[in-house]
């Protein structure tokens, strides 16, 4: 018997109090059968609002500070903490997990030496190591192998993107400047353990990460390795999207999270919990650019709901 204390996983938290929900809805979705035109399948999810403006004016930041790390020689410390972060990385991609924490350790080490310099030198190191990953990673193809500098600075990506199939039909990266941009500062921050306001990515930035992995989630190897058939793998990218529209919510609250929920919901098959998403974007928002969608997408999981699914 599992203790009633005891934490309940991400998958329980989104299906408790099903039950119950399932009359709350029907009953207040009965208004909206008899005003919605028609039903429509769930399918569209929010994209994030963002300002491309001040994207644009970050990413060129980044660029000058990777010139002037160009320009002048870094200090012997800033330049360790690149190397280390290298032998991490190799060991990420390589997947040799005791080596790993060897070179996490060092690195850390040397982060902790780097930081009485100032945040502009790590800044300049981070910045020069953006620009040498991307350029490796537009220049990589699913069958080609890739370059020394993808596998130094993008330590497991190679194997992420192959995971998750980040590719189009003739195998070119997906991923555009500004979404490797993203993706790999805000790798960069984690390995490092730098915490600072400095290196915190913009708004901008964090939406266009968000932006990207709704659309083609990210995979885990532990997930992947569960998958045994399409319609698993499927299901692995729902919940893995779930997750995406928590934190998303959390950065943007101006984010139609409630809507997005839904849709994934009623993929899931959980057309109770889907009504539930929709019915709490129509009462929190009751105009807006996805009001018919809700209503229609409201009316679709109600129909699912009693009749069975479309």
């Amino acid at each position: 018997m599992v203790p009633e204390d005891r934490p309940k996983s991400f998958w329980q938290r989104h299906l408790d109090g099903w039950q119950a929900g399932v009359v709350v809805v029907v009953i207040a979705g009965c208004a909206v059968l008899t005003a919605v035109p028609r039903a429509v399948v769930p399918q569209q999810i929010p994209a994030p609002r963002i300002d491309y403006a001040a994207l644009h004016a970050g990413m060129q930041r980044d660029a000058a500070l990777a010139r002037k790390a160009e320009q002048t020689r870094l200090d012997v410390a800033v330049r360790q903490v690149g190397r280390q972060l290298r032998l991490y990385n190799i060991a990420a991609a390589t997947d040799r997990a005791q080596e790993l924490q060897t070179a996490k350790r060092r690195l850390a080490r040397a982060v902790l030496r780097a930081l009485p310099l100032g945040d502009e030198p790590l800044l300049q190191l981070r910045a020069y190591q953006l620009r040498q990953f991307t350029t490796a990673a537009l220049a990589w193809q699913r069958d080609t192998p890739p370059t020394k500098d993808l596998l130094e600075l993008g330590g497991d990506f190679v194997m992420a993107a192959q995971r998750s199939g980040w590719f189009d039909a003739e195998g070119k990266l997906l991923l555009q400047e500004r979404q490797l941009h993203a993706l790999f500062k805000q790798r960069w921050n984690r390995i490092t353990g730098v915490r600072k306001p400095a290196f915190e990515l913009s708004l901008a930035e964090d939406l266009v990460r968000f932006d990207f992995l709704l659309v083609h989630p990210f995979i885990k190897h532990k997930m992947a390795a569960l998958t045994h058939s399409v319609r698993g793998e499927l299901r692995q990218r729902e919940l893995a999207r779930l997750r995406l529209i928590d934190h998303l919510a959390q950065r943007d609250p101006s984010y139609h999270a409630s809507l997005a929920r839904g849709v994934v919901m009623y993929r899931l098959g959980q057309y109770a919990l889907a009504a539930q998403h929709f019915r709490t974007q129509l009462t929190q928002r009751p105009d807006g650019p996805f009001t018919l969608y809700a209503q229609n997408y409201l009316k679709a999981s109600l129909d699912a709901l009693i009749g069975g699914a479309p």
